[in-house]
């Protein structure tokens, strides 16, 4: 049997999660050279808010500990949700994005 379903703050939940998490693999992949770039692309390129300074601010905002908490807790829906090793120890140091 399948859960029940989702309601809208999980999914916008989860749909920032997906797109945070993309955005810190370009970072660790050289993609961009710095997050403060890529959270412009973000907003220049797709349109996310300018109040909400792109994935990175939003995720320095959430805080990183939580993020890898959120992490965990969606991981199972697949790939796109799970934490780096990155993330984690630049969680585990207290070093945000920006």
């Amino acid at each position: 049997m399948i859960g029940p379903e989702p309601g809208d703050a999980e999914i916008g939940e989860r749909m920032m999660l997906a797109l945070v998490m993309e955005a810190i693999h370009a970072l660790e992949d050289g993609v961009a050279a710095t997050p403060a770039e890529l959270d412009m692309a973000l907003v220049t390129g797709i349109g996310l808010p300018v109040h909400m300074g792109g994935a990175l601010a939003w995720a320095d905002r959430t805080g990183l500990p939580e993020l890898v908490a959120l992490c965990a807790r969606h991981a199972h829906l697949g790939p796109a949700y799970r934490a780096t090793d990155a993330l984690k120890r630049r969680a585990a140091e207290g070093r945000p994005y920006r």
